[in-house]
């Protein structure tokens, strides 16, 4: 077990180190994916909002005035050379995901352009629902402990729950927003997509060997404070080490 978390903290370290990525040559398939999604990129409406204010500073705009604006921001994020700058950052990322086999367990980043390296865009069924914050909100964020004994608590129910029914009634505290993601898909309504990349409908056995083929031996990473073990790895390697290893003597 401790040789399975400091492998794990050493992942985070290279993953975050940037003379670590720079070190690794960088895939010419990832630089042209990259490349090319970067070019067909369009502004969002907070962007054009925003350079609307700029330039006018008015609280109605006309077509031609907004078509302006779209105009002004293509122009200053989709010249060459910032496509091609922010081309090779997004594919060292990419690479060093593959270069160095690791396994991303925590939540969908959409900030920057991490949204566009795959494990980072689609998060990971192993995330920690449980958000932490220093300034806790019912409901919403729990203090670090919390998160991670509540977490603790929904993997072990994950493991032997037989439906997604038995898992919503076992786990007496739910985030909100995740918990209506559970109710709408119990109520077959399917809303709330925001929390999909959870797969909370795998459950029991289905989900340990979701476990033990995606994550069990492998290198995890995740966003964590690298001197810190309050991380969900943690309680992941835990969890997998007392499940795996009796199967593993068997």
């Amino acid at each position: 077990m401790k040789e399975q978390k400091k492998r794990k903290r050493v992942m985070r370290k290279t993953l975050l180190d940037r003379r670590v990525l720079e070190s690794i040559p960088i895939e010419k398939y990832h630089i042209e994916r990259a490349t090319t999604i970067l070019s067909a990129r369009k502004p969002s409406k907070s962007q054009v909002d925003k350079k609307l204010h700029l330039l006018y500073g008015n609280i109605k705009y006309t077509s031609k005035e907004r078509k302006v604006a779209i105009t002004a921001i293509k122009e200053t994020y989709n010249n060459p050379l910032s496509i091609q700058n922010e081309a090779k950052k997004i594919a060292q990322q990419q690479t060093s995901f593959d270069a160095l086999g690791c396994v991303y367990i925590g939540r969908p980043i959409l900030m920057g352009g991490n949204y566009r390296v795959d494990q980072l865009r689609q998060g990971s069924p192993f995330a920690n629902p449980y958000t932490v914050s220093s300034h806790p909100v019912p409901g919403m964020s729990y203090t670090l402990t919390d998160s991670l004994n509540l977490f603790e608590t929904y993997v072990l129910n994950r493991c032997y729950a037989r439906s997604l029914d038995e898992l919503y009634r076992n786990v007496a505290i739910w985030p909100t927003p995740v918990k209506l993601f559970i109710e709408s898909i119990l109520a077959g309504k399917n809303k709330y997509k925001k929390y999909i990349f959870l797969r909370l409908s795998v459950v029991g056995h289905e989900f340990l060997d979701m476990l033990y083929d995606t994550i069990y031996n492998q290198d995890i990473c995740c966003h964590c404070d690298l001197g810190s073990n309050n991380c969900h790895g943690d309680i992941l390697l835990k969890i997998m080490n007392i499940l795996f290893r009796a199967k593993e003597v068997k």
